[in-house]
């Protein structure tokens, strides 16, 4: 934000925010750990599909859930949804994104749109099960992305999903020249 900027207070969700004089919104409360459990066709989860199967039946899958305008539209939802959540996050916070779907327009395209546009935005290693405890096998990213579970039903015996965990980085500001920057 810019020196000089003009807050005026208002709400988003019933989260408070302020509005800058730059138009940007910044919430009054930021949180130390958000999860995004995005809104997804589903397609990994055994029980979504069982009722899918008995509710409309495997000849409207297609017209249902894979036209290119609603699959562009859940695309567009779930970025908002994922940036959203990450701009509620506090510097040093953890975001965790998961979906119920094995695509990877779903997944791993969402997570490299925010990384792609948010420098502050790194993927972190997920966490390793208590001592004692087997970890639950999963499998890695497609196209290499780190950091990221993929499960599926054969590999962790259990409906599939995906989970990304995120770190904002704090920036640091650093004065260059008598100018501030970030």
């Amino acid at each position: 934000h810019e020196e000089g900027d003009v807050y005026e207070a208002g709400h988003i969700h019933g989260i408070g925010h302020l509005q800058c004089s730059s138009g940007v919104s910044v919430p009054q409360r930021l949180f130390d750990k958000v999860i995004v459990d995005a809104e997804c066709t589903h397609d990994a989860s055994i029980r979504h599909m069982h009722k899918f199967e008995k509710q409309w039946g495997w000849d409207t899958f297609e017209q249902r859930f894979n036209r290119d305008e609603r699959l562009d539209s859940l695309q567009v939802l779930q970025q908002g949804l994922l940036v959203h959540g990450f701009r509620l996050l506090a510097p040093n916070g953890t975001l965790v994104y998961s979906t119920c779907s094995a695509s990877k327009r779903q997944n791993e395209d969402i997570v490299q749109y925010l990384l792609d546009t948010h420098p502050e935005a790194e993927l972190e290693a997920l966490p390793s099960p208590p001592e004692g405890q087997a970890a639950m096998p999963y499998n890695p990213g497609l196209d290499g992305m780190e950091h990221v579970a993929r499960f599926d039903a054969k590999t962790s015996e259990s409906s599939g999903m995906f989970v990304a965990r995120l770190r904002k980085k704090a920036l640091v500001r650093q004065t260059v020249g008598g100018a501030a920057t970030q």
